[in-house]
């Protein structure tokens, strides 16, 4: 008789789930207003174990029995479509239900920039119905800014965890 651990058998029960990972297309570039707050169109997705990630509103929704404690994380790549430094200052914030949860970013007006890649990860609580989206701001002295898709430099995703 094989006897599994207390650990492997604990493991066959456990899995950090829902969970989802999302990015701005590979290579794609999503243009944005000047100084104005703009959705990340994160359309592209690697993988959603419950179906919670809209492709189409860029939304993920904490399915229905699923709240709990995730772990978020995001990056947005800005870049200035110019071949002078002009980025002046970027930020990306999650929102949750509509209104500002967590940001970050940088202040570059003393040595402005081309590009910058900021972002970070955080621990949420969260409730059945809760959801989340990417949001992002560049602000450049000229030209149009833009998220850019890269090698999934514009991305978001969550997990469950255990509590």
């Amino acid at each position: 008789t094989v006897r599994k651990s207390a650990a492997s058998r604990l493991k066959t029960y456990i899995s950090n789930t829902p969970a989802f990972s999302a990015q701005l297309g590979f290579n794609q570039e999503q243009s944005i207003s000047d100084g104005v707050m703009t959705k990340a169109e994160v359309d592209s997705e690697y993988f959603d174990t419950h179906s919670a990630f809209d492709t189409s509103t860029y939304r993920f929704t904490i399915p229905s029995g699923e709240g709990g404690n995730y772990l978020f994380q995001w990056g947005i790549y800005s870049y200035a479509a110019n071949t002078v430094n002009n980025i002046e200052y970027c930020n990306a914030t999650i929102r949750k239900n509509g209104s500002d949860y967590i940001a970050s970013g940088y202040d570059f007006r003393d040595n402005e920039i081309r590009s910058a890649h900021y972002g970070q990860s955080a621990l949420f609580d969260c409730a059945a119905g809760d959801y989340f989206e990417l949001w992002g701001i560049i602000k450049v002295n000229s030209g149009t800014p833009s998220f850019y898709g890269g090698a999934r430099q514009t991305f978001f995703g969550a997990m469950k965890i255990l509590t």
